[in-house]
């Protein structure tokens, strides 16, 4: 089975670990601008965030890359978006059906549709996308 979204590339990835050297020597210190700008120049498809601390826990630091998501769950059409929202909620495909009253066959078409239209691989990307809006979950006391 192929993987939804592309893998990246190894010259990114040796890029990326070079930088990330570079910032764990720096360790305690300031870490030097011309490092920090070469970080934000690596073709990533999303955001990096680079925990240094980690490293006294797990050997090394941990990264955390967040797809870019916000451009692509832009163009979905309203209806998208509102499913959207519900899966970022946690909500499975039957709870859709039932709270906007369709069909889970609808709910999952809608699903297909929104992965295909975004580029995101996932359910997961997609709420990972809508992060930083407030939750409707919260909202309705659940």
């Amino acid at each position: 089975m192929r993987p939804r979204h592309p893998a990246l590339p190894h010259q990114t990835l040796r890029e990326l670990r070079d930088l990330v050297r570079a910032v764990v020597r720096q360790r305690h210190k300031v870490v030097p601008v011309k490092t920090l700008a070469a970080l934000g120049a690596a073709k990533l498809p999303g955001t990096v965030t680079i925990d240094v601390a980690a490293t006294d826990e797990l050997g090394m630091p941990l990264l955390v890359l967040s797809p870019r998501a916000s451009r692509a769950l832009a163009r979905l059409a309203p209806r998208e978006r509102e499913i959207a929202t519900l899966i970022a909620d946690g909500l499975v495909n039957k709870e859709i059906a039932d709270r906007l009253g369709l069909t889970v066959g609808t709910v999952k078409t809608y699903v297909h549709r929104i992965i295909k239209k975004s580029g995101l691989p996932n359910r997961a990307a997609i709420a990972a996308g809508l992060a930083g809006r407030p939750s409707r979950r919260s909202r309705r006391g659940a």
